[in-house]
């Protein structure tokens, strides 16, 4: 089978797996679908965080240019990959899955990994993937899977060991993936058979939970001789979810990690963050995974792909947002008591990677195109919480959330049953402006610094072509300027009530002759 038929059976599937998203969304509770990222949690015994995360100086994966990153298949002795019946069928699938330039395709969520982060940094980051395996371990799933004392995947150590030993087998050039040149592979990725144990369909705890680390870790391997690799951070996720081949939400969520980015989930407890607004919460599992969400308008700056425009303090103003999904601008709003305290407003709109923004499908109501307009986040930035991976977690003063249109904020980690789960969703409509409240100013908001922010946003307007209007400080609406050289014209000529302005001629009157 060539590339071309692959990813022709590829957006097949995805046709079919959109048509019954509305069924398993209404089925699926998301409460337990957060990621793990471990380096806040343990570290591999004698290994040392090279790597770090909060900032891209120092992030595992260069965030310009079109690095090459190694993604190694993994099934175990008593658990194989199901989602194609050949090995040749396997890597096919997964190639087009990382690296197809297939776009968005009419009436798909068809998206490969490459084309989701080509699309989001403008051309900016294009990352190659090279697919490996499948390597089979030694071992049973819920051997790697197995939790004790309170901690997950006891011996996932093992599991990333032993398919870099046999992925060694293969004459693998690990060369090929150090980007820069430091002697190390900057970011490896496994993609293990079988569910995940991070989402509630799953019943089995001994399957492997989502999961990235930048603890380094060096393994040892036979080729000719004895010889290593080092890997600088690396990242793992499942083949399957709910029976279905998953989507590349959590792949792309765990790169983000690698490209720098912290959560932005309460990693201690069920805050808001950002829930399913970003990609770096709950947003990877847009449409069950096969569509993340866009990257935030501070997703982009941070990578260096798409500045945020700073407003002028006090200056009144009148703005026009594009969409972010079509290339649009977000503006930021600083508190002049503390320049690591602002306001970002970004124009969200259902097209392109926002194509199912905040989409879930509840009983009788379907969201679906319901979830769009400005979207509003409050930042207050310390380089520590970003760098322990702790954004969101104290649920008294989070650092990067949302400032909801209707005051109201729902974590989707509360849910618990069918029918918390529709009041969450049906929640999702006020967040944004104006949403379903036509909320249409944001002011009196308080900022950490005391007192509330002394700028004010109002007359936000969401229009038919998807563009956003709104005034700061009471906005600048200029006056036409009248010539006062140009001559008025009669309005209505016919309306007798209508003054006329006489006409007046430079020219020299005309004399009537005299007889």
């Amino acid at each position: 089978m060539n590339k071309r038929n692959a990813l022709k059976l590829l957006i097949s599937w995805m046709l079919v797996a959109v048509a019954q998203i509305a069924t398993a969304q209404d089925e699926w509770l998301p409460e337990r679908g957060r990621i793990e990222n471990v380096t806040n949690y343990h570290s591999f015994s004698g290994n040392q965080a090279i790597r770090k995360i909060g900032s891209i100086i120092g992030a595992p994966i260069p965030t310009l240019g079109a690095p090459h990153l190694p993604i190694i298949l993994v099934q175990f002795d008593d658990l194989k990959f199901t989602a194609r019946d050949t090995e040749e069928a396997l890597v096919l699938l997964y190639d087009s899955l990382m690296n197809a330039g297939t776009g968005i395709q009419p009436g798909t969520s068809a998206i490969s990994v490459g084309e989701y982060f080509n699309e989001q940094s403008s051309g900016l980051f294009t990352p190659q993937f090279t697919v490996i395996g499948p390597v089979t371990l030694s071992r049973s799933y819920a051997y790697y899977g197995e939790n004790k004392d309170g901690a997950k995947d006891v011996n996932i150590r093992e599991f990333y060991k032993e398919a870099c030993q046999l992925a060694a087998q293969q004459n693998i050039d690990w060369t090929t993936f150090d980007n820069n040149h430091d002697g190390r592979v900057d970011f490896l990725y496994f993609i293990y058979a079988g569910e995940p144990e991070n989402v509630s369909s799953t019943k089995d705890p001994n399957t492997i939970w989502p999961k990235e680390s930048t603890s380094a870790m060096t393994v040892t391997y036979e080729d000719n001789g004895e010889k290593s690799i080092t890997i600088g951070a690396y990242g793992c996720s499942n083949e399957l979810l709910r029976g279905n081949l998953d989507g590349i939400g959590t792949i792309v969520h765990e790169l983000c990690h690698g490209l720098g980015l912290p959560d932005l989930y309460d990693t201690k407890g069920n805050g808001f963050g950002l829930d399913y607004w970003d990609i770096m919460d709950s947003g990877c599992y847009q449409a069950m995974g096969m569509m993340p969400c866009c990257m935030s308008g501070y997703e982009l700056d941070f990578m260096g792909w798409r500045k945020l425009e700073e407003l002028t303090p006090d200056e009144p103003l009148t703005l026009t947002l594009q969409p972010l999904a079509k290339g649009g601008k977000a503006y930021k709003i600083v508190n002049k008591a503390n320049p690591n305290e602002y306001f970002i407003l970004e124009n969200r709109q259902n097209i392109g990677c926002d194509k199912y923004l905040g989409w879930r499908s509840i009983g009788l109501y379907n969201t679906y195109g319901a979830n769009h307009g400005l979207m509003i986040s409050h930042v207050d930035f310390n380089q520590s919480a970003w760098s322990t991976n702790q954004v969101n977690s104290d649920a008294n003063h989070p650092r990067l959330t949302l400032v909801p249109a209707d005051g109201e904020l729902i974590s989707s980690s509360t849910v618990k049953t069918t029918e918390e789960r529709d009041v969450w969703a049906l929640s999702l409509r006020g967040d944004l402006y104006p949403g379903e409240k036509n909320v249409t100013e944001m002011s009196s908001y308080a900022v950490y610094t005391g007192g509330i922010l002394d700028q004010t946003i109002t007359n936000i307007v969401e229009h038919e072509d998807g563009t956003i209007t709104l005034d700061i400080n009471g906005g600048k609406h200029d006056e036409p300027v009248i010539d006062p050289n140009e001559p008025i014209v009669d309005p209505d000529p016919d309306d007798p009530d209508t003054p006329i302005e006489p006409e007046i001629s430079d020219s020299e009157p005309e004399i009537p002759e005299i007889a």
